[in-house]
């Protein structure tokens, strides 16, 4: 019974904080208002759809993926507490544990349905939230918008009205794809984006709308805006990426192992680390993705960042290191010197690089 009723619980959570147009008079919900759908495309899955993006909610689902990132901390927190009030009534009749169970395989059972190689489960599909009903979910051709809301059973989709079918294959990602690897652009671009609608939207009872409907509301439009407006695609569709060259991602993807130990060292010994250290270590790790993206993006900008990025990385491992975050003055010696030589030699790269672009820019000018 518990079962049954926790997955209940969920569904209805996921569709009053997530419909577009189911109970469009629920205004605190993510995919229904503007507002909120600046921090909803940060958690949308990328142009494909894997296990792997999905793995860092099942090991710790309480954790945003961007967990360096307050603001998404914040907000994230918030949404957590507001789906608990789903699960208030369950309370009455079911022991915490009993339901701390039941929330954790609900989530667990979602890790193997983010997949594209399981086509079918034959007459499981009428039962369980398959990966054929879950590539709907996550899809962004129209007929894919607000359906299939279910944790691990379908059959509330069903009753509900909010089940479709898979049909023709599914294109993933964001209706309007912000086409940017840059983690700093990906979490605030679209309160720009929100800034300039109000803006630009006259009257104050639209500029109110602007808030408070659908990310397609325009006036004279539904509050959740028209479905029509959505752009029809097509798969296959050519996903974003620009050409980079292959010793870039060779160089990005020892970037970011690096940082996956700072990050690991940080977690593990967070509790006595100075104020200091901890600050100098996010800040390593935004910069770093921010750097990452910018690269990956082929733009200019990400080699001066960059320059700045490892010329700071050696100030601040000078800095973690007299503070103890290495342990103790002179234990870890041979580490400490070859993150210098690693980070020294990074930027000489992209000096070099530098150099080399704007020579031959002036050779073009001759």
């Amino acid at each position: 019974m518990t079962f049954y009723l926790f997955n209940l619980a969920y569904y209805w959570s996921l569709v009053l904080t997530m419909g577009h147009r189911f109970l469009p008079w629920v205004i605190g919900s993510y995919h229904g208002s503007l507002v909120l759908t600046c921090f909803c495309q940060v958690i949308t899955p990328p142009e494909i759809l894997a296990t792997i993006f999905v793995l860092k909610m099942v090991l710790n689902p309480q954790q945003p993926i961007y967990s360096h990132v307050f603001l998404h901390c914040f907000l994230n927190s918030c949404c957590f507490f507001c789906l608990q009030v789903f699960y208030l009534p369950l309370a009455l009749f079911i022991p915490p544990s009993v339901f701390l169970v039941h929330m954790e395989l609900n989530i667990l059972y979602q890790f193997w349905i983010h997949t594209q190689y399981i086509k079918s489960l034959g007459p499981l599909e009428y039962i369980l939230n398959t990966p054929s009903h879950h590539r709907v979910h996550h899809g962004r051709n129209p007929y894919c918008i607000d359906k299939n809301y279910a944790g691990t059973l379908i059959i509330w989709d069903r009753l509900f009205g909010t089940f479709k079918a898979e049909r023709e294959e599914v294109v993933y990602g964001l209706t309007h794809n912000i086409n940017t690897f840059e983690p700093f652009n990906v979490q605030f671009g679209y309160i720009g984006y929100l800034l300039y609608r109000i803006y630009n939207t006259g009257g104050l009872l639209n500029k109110m709308g602007v808030l408070l409907c659908g990310p397609g509301w325009l006036p004279g439009k539904p509050r959740t805006g028209d479905i029509e407006d959505i752009p029809k695609v097509k798969a296959p569709v050519n996903r974003y990426g620009p050409h980079v060259n292959f010793w870039i991602n060779i160089y990005v993807a020892i970037h970011f192992l690096v940082e996956l130990y700072v990050y690991q060292e940080v977690l593990a010994s967070k509790n006595g680390l100075s104020q200091t250290a901890v600050i100098l270590s996010l800040t390593y790790i935004g910069m770093s993705l921010t750097c990452f993206g910018q690269i990956l993006d082929g733009k200019l900008s990400g080699v001066y960042f960059e320059i700045v990025h490892c010329l700071g990385c050696i100030m601040c491992e000078i800095i973690l290191h007299q503070s103890g975050f290495f342990g103790s003055l002179g234990e870890q010696s041979v580490s400490i010197y070859l993150l210098r030589i690693f980070f020294t030699l990074s930027a000489s790269i992209w000096i070099w690089v530098l150099f080399k672009q704007q020579s031959s820019e002036k050779a073009k000018i001759r």
